[in-house]
């Protein structure tokens, strides 16, 4: 479990979707791989029932949406708690292919 006090990189996979869970009551500054999005409670709760929020990817005036299938499953690689604001890096789950996992020594197939 992620307490209030972390202040060092995430050691444990933990998802922006338990975070949100776990803080309800939080602010949340994200940087993911799609660029910038900033939710207080209502907005963090909006996201989980399904909805969607505005995001940016660092250029003000770029706004777009950042939808519920693309930011909850998110991993968080870093974060930092800092007077009610969690500050979050966050990225795509890692997937390993089935190719990947026996390193492509499988005999020929029939």
């Amino acid at each position: 479990m992620i307490e209030r006090d972390t202040n060092v990189a995430q050691m444990e996979q933990k998802t922006i979707r338990e975070m949100l869970t776990q803080f309800p009551t939080d602010h949340f500054d994200l940087m993911t791989p799609g660029g910038y999005v900033s939710l207080n409670p209502s907005q963090a709760a909006a996201l989980l029932a399904g909805g969607s929020v505005s995001g940016h990817p660092g250029i003000s005036g770029y706004d777009r949406e950042v939808t519920a299938e693309e930011l909850p499953d998110q991993i968080v690689r870093f974060c930092r708690y800092d007077q009610g604001t969690w500050h979050i890096l966050s990225g795509f789950p890692e997937q390993v292919s089935e190719q990947a996992t026996d390193f492509g020594m499988r005999g020929p197939s029939m």
